[in-house]
């Protein structure tokens, strides 16, 4: 059920250039717009690759995330290195924690593991 929001315009020079609503207008799209953001963010959950509680085990107890996803897609150093142009030993320096990988490395890793960024940080 949509309700029909009625603004009070401002003109200025005969164009419009605000339009007003009461706060209870204003609350009502508020919670419309969270509920369309929860519904995406839930069907992005259900689309997004997850981890299994072991994975996730791995990571929390220091074993880095590049390793566990790209493990968990089955993928070898060499295969990764492949298909994203980043080099084996710079994906083994990554994980081995002696590198951190620029964002723009990082970013092509998330690319190839379906995943975002953020979520090859150790």
């Amino acid at each position: 059920m949509s309700t029909i929001i009625e603004p009070t315009f401002v003109e200025q020079d005969g164009k419009r250039t605000h339009a007003v609503i009461d706060i209870e207008q204003w609350h009502l799209i508020i919670r419309q717009l969270e509920d369309v953001q929860d519904n995406r963010d839930a069907d992005r959950a259900l689309t997004e690759p997850a981890l299994q509680l072991d994975q996730a085990e791995r990571i929390w107890a220091g074993t880095h995330p590049l390793k566990v996803w790209r493990e968990h897609q089955g993928l070898t150093q060499q295969t990764l290195a492949d298909k994203t142009g980043v080099s084996q030993t710079t994906i083994a320096q990554i994980e081995n924690g002696t590198r951190q990988g620029s964002v723009k490395t990082l970013k092509k890793l998330a690319d190839v593991l379906d995943v975002k960024a953020d979520d090859l940080l150790p």
